[in-house]
Formats: C-alpha cells, sequence, structure tokens
C-alpha cells in the first residue's frame, strides 16, 4: 500500500514499522503490514511524503487501487500540555496564552491574581484542544475565554462558571 505523511510526521516513521490497514470494503477486517519504504523527498507542492507498506493479504482480497486509512504504530504516548483552542490568541508576533498567578500587591500587601501574555509554541491539535510545546507548564492556569480584553500584568478575577468544551470529536451546532 503506498499513502502519504505530511513532512512534519516523517521523523516518527521508520522502515520496519507496523501499520494496520482498514479497507473500506472488509470494514470488519484489520489488515497487518510494515513499513518498507518511503520516498526520497517530499511532493513540491503538497510537501507530503510517499510511504510503502507491505500488507499480510494471504487470501488475495487486497486489490490494487482499493481506498483504505493506514494506523501507523508510533512510539509510546507521551504526556503533553494541551489548552483549550480558545485559549490560543494569534497576533502577528506567535501565539500567545494569558497565564493566572498569584502575586502580592506592593501597594496594599495583599494577594491578588494577574494576567501574565506568554507566548506559545502549539503543536498538534486533537478536538477542542491544542498542544502547547512551549510556555505553558502542567498546573498552569490559563485564561479560556475573555482573553481580548486583557492586557499583560492586569488583575483578574476567575468565574468558572462557564467551562470550554473538551470534545475529542466536536461537532458544529446551529444555535
Amino acid at each position: 500500500m503506498d499513502f502519504y505523511l505530511p513532512q512534519q510526521s516523517i521523523g516518527q516513521v521508520r522502515a520496519g514499522q507496523a501499520v494496520t490497514v482498514h479497507i473500506d470494503a472488509f470494514a470488519d477486517r484489520p489488515f497487518a503490514g510494515q513499513i518498507v519504504a518511503r520516498d526520497a523527498q517530499a511532493d513540491a507542492i503538497s510537501r507530503m511524503i510517499q510511504i510503502r507498506a507491505t500488507l499480510c493479504n494471504p487470501d488475495h482480497a487486497l486489490l490494487p487501487g482499493m481506498f483504505g486509512t493506514v494506523d501507523i504504530a508510533a512510539d509510546a504516548p507521551a504526556p503533553q500540555v494541551t489548552v483549550p483552542q480558545t485559549a490560543i490568541s494569534a497576533n502577528a508576533y506567535g501565539s500567545a496564552v494569558y497565564i493566572v498567578r498569584t502575586e502580592t500587591d506592593p501597594a496594599d500587601g495583599k494577594s491578588r491574581l494577574v494576567a501574565h501574555q506568554q507566548f506559545v509554541t502549539t503543536g498538534d491539535t486533537r478536538g477542542d484542544q491544542i498542544a502547547v510545546l512551549k510556555g505553558v507548564a502542567a498546573g498552569d492556569v490559563v485564561v479560556t475565554a475573555g482573553a481580548l480584553k486583557l492586557r499583560n500584568n492586569v488583575a483578574v478575577l476567575v468565574d468558572n462558571k462557564v467551562l470550554p468544551t473538551d470534545d475529542a470529536n466536536p461537532t458544529p451546532t446551529d444555535n
């Protein structure tokens, strides 16, 4: 089976890696195989790289030109910091979030919550969540709504009455 991967995924694929292919014509029957080769260059227009896998097909059920979906057995899952996509604001300088921290007010000595803009490097998106590769640590309190009204080092009030969705497979609704 020949299939394509985006160039940013090529570091996760190597010859000998296991694949499972699901063919539309045989929905209840997965086909096991392994990656045997990859193209020497990326397509100049799509930036995709062609990958070739051989599949176990002892009864010759698979035919050339059939459509299928390839699952690649990648490395063990790694923990990631994710935030709702609504927390990310994009501007000319890159992507940013507001992180809320507790600080002591120098005027009266009381503690208060303060928003700090933090530039981030984002990764993959899954559903309503986006991975943050750099800029947010696990446990940080991130502003998910109302960030357009914020500035750096402004006192904030946390109101968690309305929480963002966390759906792995969101579907649009007409409201």
